[in-house]
Order: C-alpha cells, then sequence, then structure tokens
C-alpha cells in the first residue's frame, strides 16, 4: 500500500520545486516542506489502513485488550475509552465501550472487554449528523456494548486518575449547590461534561449564536493559566512561573476530558509562556500553527471536526483578520498623553469621555461582527442557518463570562468546605445564566432572528474565504505604501498647500477604504443569505423533486413543486429516536426549506407521525408548517385528534381529505384515491390518504399503510411511474391484482435496517420482481432522490 501511494509524493516534490523557482526561497525552506508533507502523508496512510481494518471488522461477538485512556459517564450509560485496542491479531486503534453501570476500572489500567462489536452509524440522508464521520475525526472507529470488563493490568496513571475522580466530585457539588439544569450548564462550561445539559438549553444556546460558551475554549485556559502565571510572578521568575501555570493549564485540560478547542488553547498558551521565559516576542501565526500541526499530527482525520475548524477559524479571526479590519477602517484604541490631559476643563473631560466611549463601542460592535462574518460559513455548514444578531448578544454575554466562571470557580471551592456556602457564592454565576436565557429568548422573539440558508457547497466556502482575504490583504497592503509614500513626501520639503492637499485626498481613501469594507461584508453575507431567495423565488427549479427519507421504519417523503411548493407526506419513526429533530428537520434545513406549504398525513400510526408531533411541540424547530391535511374517518383517532388541537392552537390550518379532492400545485396535480366517504373499518391503516400525483408524463403513487383489503375497492387505477410500496413492503398490502393494475417501473420500500417485522417481506419483493418493478429501498440504500423534468427521470440514493 505505501509502495502504491508513493505515487502521491510526486506532486508534493513538484510543488517543492516550483516554490523553490517562484518564491526564490532557500533550499533548507524548501526541504522543510517537503518532509513535513512526507512525515504528514506517511502518518496518514497509516492511520487509514488502522480506520479500514477497524471499519471492515465484522459486527457481532468480540474480546478485547486495550488501555483505559478515559472514563466518561453518559446520560444513560459509562463510556470507556480504550486506546491501543487489540482483538487477537487485529489492531483496532481507539474504541468506545459502552457500559450501564460504571466499571470497577481505573485510568491507565489495561483490560479485557467482552461485548458486542459496532459500527458507528453513516447519515442516511442528506444534511443528517454522520455518527461515523464524527468519530473519525477524534481517531475512533468503532464502538463495543461491553459486557464485562477484567483488569489485566493493575498500573494506574496516578494523575489522570486522581484529575478524574475531581471531576466527579466537582460534579456532585454543582448538582448540590444549584438546580439541575444550571449545574448541566457549568458541567458543561467548567468540565467540558455535557452529558447532563438540558436539551432545550443546548438547543437555545445553539440558535441564539452563543453555543460556542458551552465549549472549553481559549478564555478558560487564559483565564487559568494568566491567573496563576501573574500571581507567581509577583514573587518568582518567569520560570518558575511560567511552569506552575503549565502544569495547571494542562492538568485542567485533562480534567475537562482534552477536547480539541481545549488542545488547540494549551499549545498556543505554551508559545506564549515559553515566549515570556526565553525573552523572545510570540509570534501568534506560528503558535497557531504549531497547535494545527500537533493536532494532525495526533489525528490527520482531525481536519474534518467541526470543533477543529471553528477553533481555529475563530482565532484566525480574532489574531489574523480582525488587526487587519481594525488598520484598514482606521479604528482608535488608545489616546494620546494631549487627549488625556488632566489638566482639561470638565467640559473637555466629559467630551473625552464622551469619545474614548463611543471608539470602544464601535470597536466591540466591530469586533464581533468580524468574527460573525469569519465564522459563518463553517456555521452554515454544519448547522444549516445563521443567527443574524449573535454579534450584538455576544457583546452582552462574552463579558460576562468572568462572572459565570469566577462565581462558579468559587461555588465549588466553597462547597468543598459547607454546602450551603458554595450555594451563595455561585448565586452570581446563576443570574447571570438565567440573564442569557431571557437575552437568547429575547433574540429569538425578533423577526429574522435566525435565518435557515441551507448547507453552503465547499466551492462557495473557498470563494468565500479567498474573497474575503485577497481583499482585506490587497488594500491593507496598498494602505502601508500610501503611508510610506506620504512620508517620504512630507520629508521631500514639499510646500504647505501640497501637504494639505494630500491629507484630503488621504481622508477621501480613508473613507474609500471603509466603504470597500462595508461592502465586503455585504458581499459575503450575500452569499450566504442568497440561497434561500433562490430557493423561495424558485429560481432554478429542476421540475418535480421527491425525496424518499430514511426514517428507520417509517415513512417520511418530502416533495417540491415545479412551483416551489414544499410538501410533506408523513414524518415519523419507531426504531429512530427523535426522528423529527435528527432525520426530518436537519434534511429539511440543509435544503434550505424552512417552511412547510402542506404535510399531509396518511394515518395515525406513530411511525408515520411521531416526527410531526415533535416539531409542532417545539418552539425552536426552526420549521413552519402552514396546512396539515388529515384523512376523513368515521372512526376516532387519538393521535391524528391530538395533531389538530396543538396544529389549530398553534394557528395551522387542518384539512380533512376524501376521494375525489384534488390540489394543483403549478403544473403539479394531487387527487386523492382513498379513504371515500363509504371507508368503514376497525383497523386504521384501512383509512390511509393514497395520492395519486402526476407532473407531464411522471406520475406517482404514495399507499401510506393501505391494506390489500382496500386496494380491492380502487378499481379503473391508472398505471404509474413510482410506487411508494404500501406499509413497509408488509405481504398484507401490495396484493398481485393491484401491482398489475399500476404496473409501476420503480417501486420504493420504506423500512428499518433489520427491523423486527421483517420488512419487506419476501412474497412482496417476489410480486414487485415478477411485473418487472425495478426496487429501490430506503434501508439498503439511505435517502432516495427522485427528480423528474416531466418525462425522464433521474434516480440519486444517498448511500450508494
Amino acid at each position: 500500500m505505501i509502495y502504491g501511494g508513493a505515487w502521491v509524493l510526486l506532486p508534493i516534490v513538484a510543488a517543492s520545486i516550483i516554490i523553490k523557482i517562484i518564491a526564490k526561497t532557500q533550499w533548507k525552506f524548501v526541504a522543510m516542506i517537503f518532509f513535513g508533507a512526507l512525515i504528514g502523508f506517511l502518518i496518514t496512510s497509516n492511520e487509514v489502513r488502522v480506520r479500514d481494518r477497524t471499519w471492515n471488522y465484522k459486527e457481532g461477538d468480540i474480546s478485547v485488550y486495550g488501555n483505559v485512556e478515559k472514563i466518561s459517564p453518559t446520560k444513560n450509560s459509562y463510556a470507556l475509552y480504550l486506546d491501543d485496542t487489540w482483538s487477537g491479531d487485529n489492531y483496532l486503534g481507539e474504541v468506545i465501550v459502552y457500559f450501564f453501570d460504571e466499571p470497577d476500572v481505573r485510568v491507565g489500567n489495561v483490560v479485557k472487554v467482552e461485548g458486542e462489536f459496532k459500527h458507528f452509524e453513516q447519515a442516511r440522508n442528506p444534511g443528517n449528523f454522520d455518527m461515523r464521520e464524527h468519530y473519525m475525526s477524534l481517531g475512533i472507529y468503532g464502538m463495543i456494548y461491553g459486557d464485562s470488563a477484567e483488569v489485566k493490568d493493575d498500573s494506574c496513571d496516578l494523575l489522570r486518575q486522581g484529575l478524574y475522580n475531581l471531576r466527579v466530585q466537582i460534579k456532585e457539588i454543582l448538582n448540590d449547590i444549584c438546580s439541575k439544569d444550571k449545574a448541566g450548564v457549568y458541567s458543561a462550561i467548567l468540565l467540558g461534561d455535557k452529558a447532563e445539559l438540558d436539551d432545550t438549553t443546548k438547543e437555545l444556546y445553539s440558535v441564539s449564536g452563543i453555543a460556542h460558551l458551552l465549549a472549553i475554549s481559549g478564555l478558560h485556559i487564559s483565564f487559568i493559566g494568566l491567573f496563576f502565571f501573574k500571581l507567581l510572578r509577583r514573587k518568582f521568575g518567569y520560570v518558575v512561573s511560567g511552569s506552575v501555570s503549565l502544569f495547571a493549564v494542562v492538568a485542567f485540560a485533562i480534567m475537562s476530558g482534552m477536547g480539541i478547542s481545549t488542545i488547540r488553547a494549551v499549545v498556543m498558551f505554551l508559545c506564549l509562556v515559553l515566549g515570556q521565559m526565553l525573552g523572545r516576542w510570540n509570534d501568534k501565526v506560528t503558535s497557531i500553527s504549531l497547535a494545527g500541526i500537533f493536532l494532525l499530527l495526533w489525528n490527520p482525520f482531525v481536519i474534518l471536526n467541526s470543533g477543529f475548524q471553528m477553533s481555529f477559524a475563530a482565532i484566525i479571526g480574532i489574531l489574523i483578520v480582525w488587526p487587519k479590519v481594525f488598520y484598514l477602517l482606521g479604528l482608535k484604541s488608545k489616546f494620546s498623553a494631549r487627549e488625556l490631559d488632566k489638566n482639561a476643563s470638565e467640559n473637555e473631560k466629559r467630551h473625552l469621555v464622551y469619545i474614548i466611549i463611543k471608539h470602544k463601542t464601535i470597536n466591540a460592535v466591530l469586533f464581533s461582527l468580524n468574527i460573525s462574518v469569519f465564522m459563518a460559513p463553517i456555521i452554515a455548514y454544519y448547522y444549516y442557518q445563521l443567527p443574524t444578531c449573535s454579534f450584538v448578544l455576544n457583546l452582552i454575554v462574552v463579558p460576562l463570562m468572568g462572572v459565570v466562571i469566577v462565581s462558579g470557580v468559587l461555588g465549588i471551592v466553597g462547597g468543598l468546605f459547607a454546602r450551603w456556602l458554595g450555594s451563595i457564592l455561585i448565586i452570581p454565576g446563576c443570574l447571570t445564566l438565567d440573564l442569557y436565557i431571557s437575552l437568547s429568548q429575547l433574540i429569538g422573539m425578533l423577526p429574522f432572528s435566525s435565518v435557515v440558508v441551507g448547507k453552503p457547497s465547499v466551492y462557495i466556502i473557498i470563494l468565500y474565504y479567498i474573497l474575503l482575504f485577497g481583499v482585506l490583504f490587497f488594500f491593507s497592503h496598498r494602505k502601508k505604501v500610501r503611508e510610506l509614500s506620504k512620508k517620504t513626501f512630507e520629508k521631500s520639503g514639499k510646500d504647505l498647500r501640497q501637504i494639505k492637499k494630500e491629507k484630503r485626498a488621504e481622508l477621501l481613501r480613508a473613507k474609500r477604504r471603509r466603504m470597500i469594507v462595508a461592502v465586503l461584508f455585504v458581499v459575503l453575507g450575500s452569499m450566504l443569505y442568497l440561497k434561500p431567495v433562490i430557493v423561495h423565488l424558485n429560481i432554478f427549479s429542476s421540475g418535480l423533486e421527491t425525496m424518499f427519507l430514511d426514517v428507520g421504519q417509517g415513512d417520511g417523503i418530502h416533495i417540491k413543486g415545479s412551483d416551489g411548493t414544499n410538501i410533506m407526506v408523513d414524518g415519523g419513526s419507531t426504531t429512530v429516536k427523535e426522528v423529527g429533530k435528527y432525520r426530518i428537520i436537519s434534511y429539511l434545513k440543509s435544503q434550505c426549506n424552512s417552511t412547510i406549504d402542506y404535510w399531509f398525513l396518511t394515518h395515525g400510526d406513530l411511525d408515520h407521525i411521531s416526527g410531526v408531533i415533535e416539531i409542532l411541540n417545539s418552539d425552536m424547530s426552526g420549521i413552519k408548517i402552514k396546512n396539515i391535511v388529515l384523512p376523513y374517518m368515521k372512526e376516532y383517532d387519538e393521535h391524528l385528534m391530538s395533531i389538530r388541537e396543538v396544529a389549530t392552537d398553534r394557528g395551522i390550518e387542518v384539512h380533512s381529505i376524501r376521494k375525489g379532492d384534488s390540489l394543483e400545485f403549478g403544473d403539479v396535480h394531487f387527487e386523492c384515491i382513498h379513504p371515500t366517504v363509504d371507508t368503514s373499518s376497525d383497523d386504521l391503516n384501512d383509512y390511509s390518504i393514497v395520492l395519486g400525483v402526476e407532473y407531464g408524463k411522471y406520475s406517482m403513487l404514495l399507499t401510506g399503510d393501505l391494506t390489500s383489503t382496500q386496494e380491492t375497492y380502487m378499481k379503473d387505477l391508472e398505471q404509474y411511474t413510482l410506487l411508494k410500496v404500501g406499509h413497509h413492503g408488509s405481504k398484507y398490502s401490495s396484493s398481485e391484482d393491484f401491482l398489475r393494475a399500476v404496473k409501476p417501473k420503480i417501486g420504493i420500500l420504506s423500512s428499518g435496517k433489520g427491523n423486527r417485522y421483517g420488512h419487506p417481506t419476501p412474497e412482496v419483493i417476489h410480486r414487485l420482481e415478477s411485473i418487472g418493478c425495478k426496487i429501490i429501498r430506503t434501508d439498503e440504500s439511505g435517502g432516495i432522490s427522485i427528480v423528474s423534468e416531466g418525462e425522464k427521470i433521474e434516480i440519486e440514493t444517498f448511500l450508494n
């Protein structure tokens, strides 16, 4: 494999030679680039082999040996992180083992674990969270549901075990001295542990654009490191102060779980302290680069991690981009001795205070806006929406984080002596967290406080940053050249009138630079906000677009008409928890669809409506439903009645539909074929809405969970291009007579992988094959996209 992959070295050699020729650099620098790339290639090749070996390992019973790297409680279990894991002769790298009860092991032990090996789940639809890719970016390629853990070598890492015990004790104190929801937030902020973080709070922070407060970051590292460093510098030298502060920072990083942003902050703090100890200037670009190189050497796949990208984007936006913006705009951060004259009159002092407050406010607003603009593409790529007011909210919440952290630390220390003392000391922090919630809710009430922009393509993101850096660096360089020319001009002894003329010209250029920066920000913003406009106006319509979502054992269909109308048919599952959140909403937002014009619910089974119930009961789903269409039925259905009540309370129009009713969306015709006014049955599946959809020569038949009993009443059926096979492929649906009448060319089967019902059944598969129908299954292919311009169709499956 190495020999075959060695061809990759040729572009590296070629690039090194080109750099040497064009940049006229020394061969020493070119050699560094070459050997750096070579080392990266070798590390990546080795990591790919480990990854592929683990991914290809068969699921099932397993016995492994490994070193206990970390123990982490989750909401319902305990996660044991094993490093250097072996199963027989197979090296599996790092794996996670889940136990229902806390295993009797310690960090550093070598253990034998027996259990069931499982692969992480891939994303099943566009926009869904890809667990396999996420854990790959952390260097973890498999998981085990553990039955037993036996210690084979009781060697213990005393430092890490001690920090783990301290972490557990701190969580106990937090749960004792404040409410459960506050303890969950504090555990996330101070310990990097989000296991007990309330989902509602987490979602609120995310939607309002302050989710970064819940992650261990440079703010925490700087606070702890600089506190110890400056405190010790009063009596000790740089070496002692730096060493102790570094130890404190590293210990905190280990206790908080060694997250990616934490490691980045620790490496950068290390560069800062070493610079102080050696009497050298700390170059910020170099420290950022060293942090990135360190993480990539640890795991080359970390570059795919959202936390890695956001952490480095934030620090680059602060340390590299902001100084350029600050310089171009000619902002002011310091005031001369003349301006701060103590002998100035009271009016002059008041005016000076006003000027200082004005400049600091402008600087703060522009700084926050700068970070928001720089981070926007990455946030949109992972969350599909942008919090438009986050830069204002961050102006308030970030400065108050000092209160939260100090109060939390004092509360924990006080709680060690007396719980009542800790409860008092943590009050300011808890009140600040309440303020965060209130402000987030207030911001959320504003129109367009969060805009769904869809998932931007990688090409758009690259263009975004090329444009941003290109404009900023070009005009900042141009300004420096003009300033140098101005100094030369003033020293040349020209007359006063010429100098004044040049100054007026410089003022005009300064205005132009401000205008350029403003236009740049507007252009960059429009690159991301343009997609919702295009989607809303339906500028680039492909015709009739249908996505059969993989929702596990259930149904969920999204249809986009030729006129841009958004339609959903069903949306539920009995095998995927919170299917609305993790399968349906994420898909809709990634496609920039935040409004559903009509949501058809074929019947009231939970595997067809559970996701809709989630969305209706959530205030932060970001999905607006205009109309809900239910089947006309004589029997009482508790679930559908509940949906009708909730929808009515939320101002959603609710309609009932029966045979003969039809809807037109541009050139797309929807006709209800079932139920009829005479339909009567004890089986609620028999009331399923059956929809015929026609667009030009292309047609679909969507059947819900209709049984073969009701199929017999559906006479004079037309032929359809595509059939959504009824009841997930149950043998009690899709009878031979029905299939011969419909004669579909394509049959879509929506069922859960390995479901306990055995859907789709062999009988239905045989019936479909006997009429020459092409079968596509969501359990095998993931989400299924069908696009037609009215005659021809394009089929694309998400997984293969």
